[in-house]
């Protein structure tokens, strides 16, 4: 009868551990999901801001805009709405493969330029 209690004692701790780790995993997702949506709202004006600058001072129409979103949009055969993931460029220095977000290669050790756009 003790060891039945016992045993239902260390289920029923397991249980609450179990369900405080996901409550503070939730918490985590939570905080991450809001960062993310301030980000993207930052973003957005951004991009807003110096699109209008764009067209103040360049004159750039927004059907030019469209025109190039769709452009880079079906780079990769497809209209979807997103950028197509680009595979690693070579080096420049001895023409194997590096890793987007490189800095240098792995192979010479030389720096390669910086693709603002690799993802």
């Amino acid at each position: 009868m003790f060891h039945e209690a016992l045993s239902s004692a260390g289920n029923d701790l397991s249980a609450t551990l179990a369900a405080e780790d996901a409550h503070y995993a939730v918490n985590r997702m939570e905080d991450q999901s809001l960062r993310m949506e301030a980000d993207i709202e930052r973003l957005l004006l951004l991009s807003e801001a110096l699109w209008n600058i764009l067209k103040e001072q360049h004159g750039y129409k927004d059907d030019e805009l469209v025109r190039r979103v769709l452009e880079v949009d079906s780079r990769d055969g497809r209209i979807d709405g997103r950028v197509a993931h680009r595979p690693p460029e070579d080096c420049p220095h001895c023409d194997r493969p590096v890793p987007n977000g490189r800095r240098y290669c792995l192979y010479c050790g030389q720096p390669v330029p910086v693709n603002l756009f690799a993802r």
